[in-house]
């Protein structure tokens, strides 16, 4: 967690007034380090400022949205559909309480029964999820088209 603005300036401050780093140390309780990370910064600066954080690479929107579409894709399939990683898209879902489940498998093989010739294309349509998933529930039943 970061320090706020005004405690780092009373360090600063403080320091700046002649007392010792140690006793800084004590009255504040903040380790040496951040102490040495706080004066190099406002020595070279001249501020104090926490450095701005990255903007999130990751939209939940995006995420939510490919969800929509393809409710039972796998974290990598919907990383890689809006350019994140399978950790990113994991956390994403779990802020939303979105659950993961497996592929509904009856769906699936009704599709097929129906037609036996289609291809992981036309599945991935039909059953309302990625071909993605559709090549890895035909790993784990063992049919191929």
């Amino acid at each position: 967690m970061a320090y706020d603005e005004d405690l780092r300036k009373k360090v600063i401050e403080y320091l700046d007034a002649g007392h010792e780093r140690v006793d800084a140390i004590k009255t504040f309780k903040i380790s040496r380090t951040t102490i040495d990370i706080w004066q190099r910064k406002y020595n070279e600066t001249g501020e104090i400022k926490d450095k701005l954080r990255k903007q999130r690479k990751v939209n939940p929107e995006d995420i939510i949205a490919h969800l929509k579409k393809y409710p039972e894709a796998y974290l990598w399939e919907i990383g890689e559909a809006v350019g994140c990683s399978e950790a990113a898209a994991s956390r994403v879902c779990e802020k939303f309480g979105i659950t993961r489940r497996q592929p509904n498998i009856e769906k699936y093989k009704a599709y097929l029964k129906e037609n036996p010739n289609a291809k992981p294309k036309e599945i991935a349509k039909a059953v309302g999820c990625t071909r993605g998933t559709v090549y890895n529930v035909q790993k784990r039943l063992g049919n191929y088209n």
